[in-house]
């Protein structure tokens, strides 16, 4: 019998086994994402947006943006590239449902003829034609068979009035397309199945960038507007601008544009940049006295007058503003030096209005600690035990003072029953502290 000695798995081994757990992990949640999302690319990084230009340009330092939030004014931006993603500017598009007729379908979101026009009169733009079925973005390939057909892509162009039937498609798959630009530079387009202009370009068009198949950029002249058109995207898009001497075709293409102001990628279904707002001319100080001028003058004397007349009437008619308190001291303790006042003259003829001053004192500390009035015969008592309770110290001083108030009226001065009140009010508040409540004049 053979024996086999178990042997223990070696750390890089074991590392390598994570490793490859980990990567299986990784495609198959890449596979179930993109399952679930139906292999849908957001639009702008697919082979047919225009998120590589954006970047690539930022690298060369070229300023080209994509339009985002409010927009711009119109004296900022030295190009609008308008990418169409409808085929049809004059009729909403409602997908169809069937899923193979939904895919085969170029529209990407609806543009209304009026914005796109609004768009290319306001600033310089370059207008492109559309090319491809919503099905090369879902799939992320550029196929021939993922083609719309020429007319569709046409129909843009002719419902902005540039012309019918301007386009073509020569039988090549990935053509060299020599040309020249309007500086001379010459570079060669290489694209992927070309869309091109026909050669019998209408009267008000004219080549920018003319090959021998036809000229893959014009210039048009609409309602004394100048428009570039590019017949096919892929020298722009994701998809092409990376093949052969693409990049460099752009960059000079653009380059008189970048120096007039941003170029700007719109995508936007809205107006989004603005005419250039008018100069607001500055304010002076002669402006404001435009007010004062006739006839405005003759306003501000009559309501100078109403208001002299109102003053000098109520002046004769109640006389200057009275004044209910001596602002020397606070309202308040006027009202109760006064009170005291009055009460210390008052015990002085009767000897009793002081006791029932205390007894009226203690009722009300009584209320406001119980919330009722207890009986006058042994209210002090029941108040004295009670703060007792809490604090033996405070109800010995509190029942002094209190003992003190209620006795010897008769004999004392006013300046002593005045301290005696003073003290007693004190203790009072002392106790209400005591009992977490606040006082209140009565």
């Amino acid at each position: 019998m053979s024996h086999v000695s178990a042997q223990p798995l070696r750390s890089g081994n074991s590392g390598a086994n994570i490793a490859l757990i980990l990567l299986a992990v990784l495609v198959i949640g890449g596979f179930g994402w993109l399952l679930t999302r139906d292999g849908e690319q957001p639009l702008a990084r697919s082979p047919m947006g225009f998120a590589g230009l954006v970047h690539w340009a930022k690298l060369q330092g070229s300023d080209v943006q994509n339009l985002e939030g409010v927009g711009m004014e119109a004296n900022r931006v030295g190009l609008r590239i308008l990418p169409l993603f409808d085929t049809d500017l004059e009729t909403f598009f409602e997908p169809p449902e069937d899923r193979a007729a939904y895919l085969r379908t170029g529209t990407e979101f609806n543009i209304s003829l009026y914005i796109v026009r609004e768009k290319v009169e306001i600033v310089p733009s370059l207008v492109i034609a559309p090319k491809w079925t919503r099905g090369a973005r879902h799939s992320g390939y550029a196929h021939a068979s993922l083609l719309l057909e020429v007319a569709d892509n046409a129909r843009p162009f002719e419902q902005l009035g540039f012309g019918q039937d301007m386009l073509t498609r020569p039988d090549m798959k990935l053509a060299q397309l020599p040309g020249t630009l309007p500086e001379g530079q010459r570079h060669t387009a290489t694209i992927y199945a070309p869309q091109l202009f026909r050669r019998d370009l209408p009267q008000a068009c004219s080549p920018v960038f003319d090959t021998p198949f036809g000229a893959l950029l014009i210039t048009c002249q609409e309602n004394g507007t100048d428009t570039l058109l590019l017949s096919d995207p892929d020298l722009l898009n994701n998809h092409g601008l990376g093949l052969g001497g693409n990049a460099a075709l752009v960059a000079d293409f653009l380059g008189p544009y970048v120096a007039e102001g941003t170029v700007l990628v719109d995508m936007t279904t809205a107006q989004r940049i603005f005419p250039e707002r008018p100069e607001l001319p500055r304010r002076e100080w002669s402006d404001l006295l435009r007010f004062f001028e006739y006839p405005l003058s003759l306003f501000w004397a009559a309501l100078a007058l109403a208001v002299a007349l109102g003053l000098w009437r109520s002046w004769r008619r109640l006389g200057p503003p009275a004044r209910p308190f001596n602002d020397d001291i606070g309202a308040s303790k006027s009202v109760s030096i006064a009170a005291k006042a009055r009460l210390m003259r008052a015990a002085d003829r009767k000897a009793h209005v002081f006791e029932a001053y205390v007894q009226s004192r203690l009722r009300w500390l009584d209320h406001r600690l119980h919330g009722h009035h207890g009986h006058s015969e042994d209210l002090l008592r029941r108040l004295v035990q009670q703060v007792k309770n809490k604090d033996p110290d405070l109800a010995r001083s509190f029942g002094a003072a209190a003992a003190a108030a209620m006795s010897g009226q008769s004999d004392t001065s006013a300046t002593a029953l005045v301290a005696i009140s003073d003290r007693f009010e004190a203790e009072i508040e002392k106790v209400l502290y005591e009992f977490g409540r606040t006082s209140r004049t009565s």
